[in-house]
């Protein structure tokens, strides 16, 4: 769930300040809304685009690299992949040179709704099919998005009183910081290199535990 913070914060972080950032630091205020909108309309362009870009794979028949990259991007590391695209993002608006720091900011409205279909994705994982876990576990982490929205709020703007580019370097680390707890916490969990499927089911193998998915089990009573 801290995760869900990190993201939130990232997020409210940038969209609380950049405005302001814009106009003290570059003096370029007039064009940083209309890059902000931009970047939300690439934000909903790359949601319906990137379900159509990606297919089928089998990892076996992939070359070394190809698998690599494949396990980096996929479940639950894909959310790791999020929360590093938050930490070079934040660094990069907090660049001195303005084309960068435009480049960052256009691409954060795209980080923020990845990241939000990630989590949903793996909270359906876990879920199992069950409808009263989803809907728990996703009241959880909208629970706790909310605490990184406020807080985000009260640091962001202390944190800019001091350097205007101390609230970026400070999401930036933090999103450093729950990568690094988030993978290892998995790593420990699910481990590298097959599907988060069949990691799972040897985890629960091993543990002596029964794993039983919901949505295969009604398919199964429908086609009976």
């Amino acid at each position: 769930m801290i995760a869900c913070v990190t993201n939130m914060l990232a997020w409210i972080t940038e969209l609380s300040r950049f405005a302001i950032y814009f106009k003290q630091v570059h003096n370029f205020s007039p064009w940083a809304g209309m890059v902000q909108t931009a970047g939300d309309v690439i934000a909903a362009a790359a949601l319906q685009l990137a379900p159509r870009l990606g297919g089928e794979t089998d990892p076996d028949e992939m070359g070394r690299l190809r698998r690599t990259w494949h396990f980096s991007t996929s479940q639950p590391y894909d959310v790791t992949v999020n929360l590093m695209v938050w930490v070079v993002l934040h660094l990069l608006i907090a660049a001195p040179v303005l084309p960068v720091a435009m480049a960052a900011q256009l691409f954060m409205g795209s980080a923020f709704v990845f990241f939000q279909r990630n989590v949903t994705n793996l909270i359906l994982f876990y879920s199992l099919g069950d409808a009263e876990v989803f809907l728990s576990i996703s009241i959880w982490a909208k629970n706790f998005q909310a605490i990184g929205g406020c807080v985000a709020g009260t640091i962001a703007a202390t944190l800019y009183s001091l350097d205007p580019r101390a609230p970026f370097l400070f999401a930036s680390a933090l999103a450093l910081a729950t990568a690094m707890l988030f993978t290892s916490g998995f790593y420990r969990r699910v481990g590298y290199g097959q599907d988060i499927e069949t990691a799972e089911a040897k985890r629960s193998q091993r543990l002596g535990l029964r794993r039983v998915n919901t949505w295969a089990s009604k398919m199964h009573q429908e086609d009976s």
